[in-house]
């Protein structure tokens, strides 16, 4: 017999999610400045180069991991306990981790020549090196996601949200710790350490509830070979832009030393935007869907609106400050890591990524609706479909030498992605009409984005120094606040219904009476 689990009030899961996306938010900050401080410590270079190029590799279990938080719940609920069904996924856990073995040890040396390109043995030889320091941080982040997700079910949030942060701060300490004796080993060393601790911490908490591993149920190969499927299969949707970013680490590769450590953060920096904009939205925003949507594509219009608006009042400004203080930013944090030119190359790839931001607005709706019409065999040819698209995108722009017009490539190609997503969810002659409902939003924010920042960034470039450049930034979202109070109330509403659960959650906090 299940366990029983209630279900929260809807004020209750909204205050979760705002909550998980604020510790989403935190743990990719801390992963920000861990990237800032592999770069003060090492440089860009050809080791450097190395290590982003097998966080890559890391980077698509991670996905994953973090997938298997949302996939699996539903299964965790079945059956005689959630514990017994937590079992059987930790058993899926260890083959998966196993499977990993085979890029990152195994085949350790393979990959890292494959993702290296013509960089030389240092930067093949470091990737090699991490790829196998990574390999156990790739396992636990496995075994952190089957017990969030099982915390989860009791409807505890806060604590796996600590779990991450303190697991990202130790993993930079770890790094300035450890960076003197083992050199640039010290970050897969680091993340490592992180993901253990993440793991180790949610375990506690489990056992202090009263989860007892069951090794009847943990050696249980064929239910562990289904509930691996399970986690693999409904974790697709989640990896591809993670596998797109490692293919273009391998064209990267091809134009020279440094080159995959600044593709590096700008995609990070489009994946923190994300992060920080379309990824709460989701949760807070479109997570109904699943529920009350009746499979017919002309309703979906109503969640579609809702999370594209909100995303993209958070996406434009955050593109107007990257070309208004990307720049003098870059060079202020790193600029003495990196070559001259280097900070408005960096800039220049972030904007040219323009096109996947862009598509992360609009993509969870089709993508949660295709989910819940159970459209999964679809939704993975697309995915290979997708990235068959990329790497010849990615061909043709390595062609140019340029990263900006590596970026451009895969905004062409996540922008390919979501025209095909459309096609499988609403039809021809849907996908016609959300595509120009899609232009007309993205249209009005970007003209009201045009408005407050293009004159202040005249201004600033007009005038040159730094200082004017932030003053700039500061003018320009004040005015797109004020003008989008004005002429886009309807976004405004929706980003402080975004906001509105985490801030009465700080405020009750606040009231709280103390022990």
């Amino acid at each position: 017999m299940s366990e029983a689990v209630e279900e929260p009030p809807r004020t209750r899961l909204a205050s979760s999610a705002a909550l998980t996306a604020a510790a989403q938010i935190a743990s990719m900050l801390i992963g920000g400045l861990l990237a800032v401080g592999i770069t003060l410590k090492f440089g860009a270079n050809a080791q450097t180069d190395g290590v982003f190029a097998a966080y890559g590799v890391y980077g698509i279990v991670l996905l994953i991991a973090q997938s298997v938080r949302t996939t699996v719940v539903a299964r965790l609920v079945e059956g005689e306990s959630t514990f017994a069904q937590l079992d059987r996924f930790l058993a899926a856990g260890v083959l998966v981790s196993l499977a990993c073995g085979i890029p990152f040890a195994l085949l350790g040396g393979p990959v890292a020549s494959l993702l290296t390109g013509g960089l030389g043995p240092e930067a093949r030889d470091t990737a090699e090196t991490a790829l196998l320091v990574l390999w156990p941080g790739a396992a636990a982040q496995v075994a952190a996601a089957l017990f969030a997700a099982t915390l989860g079910t009791r409807g505890e949030f806060g604590l796996p949200g600590l779990a991450y942060v303190l697991g990202g701060v130790a993993s930079i300490v770890v790094l300035l710790v450890l960076a003197g004796p083992l050199g640039v080993d010290a970050v897969a060393v680091g993340v490592t350490v992180g993901s253990v601790l993440v793991a180790a911490l949610l375990l506690v908490r489990l056992l202090r509830v009263g989860y007892r591993p069951s090794p009847g149920r943990l050696l249980d190969a064929r239910a562990a070979g289904v509930a691996a499927w399970q986690t693999t299969v409904g974790a697709l949707g989640f990896v591809v832009a993670q596998i797109s970013y490692v293919v273009s680490v391998a064209f990267a590769a091809r134009l020279g030393e440094g080159a995959v450590t600044l593709y590096s953060y700008a995609f990070f920096a489009t994946s923190l935007v994300v992060g920080a904009t379309t990824g709460p939205v989701g949760i807070v925003l479109a997570a109904p869907l699943a529920r009350t949507w009746d499979r017919r594509p002309a309703t979906l219009e109503p969640y579609l609106l809702d999370v594209l608006r909100a995303a993209l009042v958070l996406v434009v400004p955050a593109i107007g400050l990257a070309g208004l203080i990307g720049v003098p930013l870059v060079d202020l944090v790193l600029g003495r890591s990196l070559g001259p030119d280097d900070p408005a190359t960096l800039v220049a790839t972030f904007l040219a990524l323009g096109g996947l931001l862009l598509s992360s607005c609009a993509a969870p709706v089709p993508t949660l609706a295709a989910f819940a019409a159970g459209r999964y065999l679809t939704l993975r040819g697309i995915a290979g479909l997708a990235l068959g698209l990329h790497a010849a995108i990615s061909y043709a722009a390595l062609q140019a030498d340029s990263l900006p017009v590596l970026g451009a490539a895969t905004s062409a190609s996540t922008l390919l992605s979501l025209l095909l997503l459309l096609l499988v969810v609403y039809g021809p002659r849907g996908t016609v009409a959300t595509l120009w409902l899609i232009a007309r939003e993205a249209l009005r924010v970007v003209a009201v984005g045009t408005v407050a920042f293009l004159p202040v960034a005249l201004g600033a470039w007009a005038l040159g120094a730094a200082g004017w450049h932030v003053l700039g930034a500061v003018l320009g979202v004040v005015a797109f606040a004020l003008l989008v109070r004005a002429a886009l109330p309807e976004h405004r509403a929706l980003v402080a219904r975004l906001a509105e659960p985490l801030t009465q959650r700080l405020r009750t906090s606040r009231n709280m009476p103390q022990a």
